[in-house]
């Protein structure tokens, strides 16, 4: 059961939505990192010992995988509270840059971890989808 804080007035209230939501994200982020932890970093370690570039690739394709959770719940969080509040999405020229650019910029990240750690890119992968296995259980925990 969560505890309500009480307003100036004395009177209890539920904390705004835009701030549960964030809430919510931050908890979803948080249980991705503890599963990737676990589900990256014990197959991570255990490869290290026979080829370190598969323990590199697995880790980098992870923590590549984290980021892209972790931005996608912040934007996630934040469409939904403007959704929420009863006003409509912002349209404007930032959301198009950001849009256009993300997916070069996630090439560009994933292209320097195969070309300059020198990983090879069956690890990468592995630890992509290993991050989106754990963001989906992360996610499937906690909401309703």
């Amino acid at each position: 059961m969560t505890a309500r804080r009480p307003e100036a007035n004395g009177s209890p209230s539920e904390a705004p939505v835009e701030v549960r939501l964030r809430r919510r994200g931050r908890r979803i982020v948080g249980g991705t990192a503890r599963r990737l932890a676990l589900w990256a970093g014990v197959p991570a370690v255990v490869a290290a010992f026979w080829e370190p570039s598969l323990a590199v690739g697995l880790v980098a394709g992870a923590l590549l995988g984290l980021l892209h959770a972790a931005l996608l719940a912040r934007q996630t969080a934040r469409l939904a509270a403007t959704v929420a509040a009863g006003r409509r999405p912002a349209s404007g020229a930032g959301n198009m840059v950001f849009f256009w650019l993300k997916w070069p910029l996630w090439a560009l990240a994933l292209g320097g971890v195969l070309w300059y750690m020198r990983a090879r890119p069956e690890p990468v992968a592995v630890g992509l989808v290993l991050s989106l296995a754990a963001f989906a259980a992360a996610a499937r925990r906690t909401l309703p």
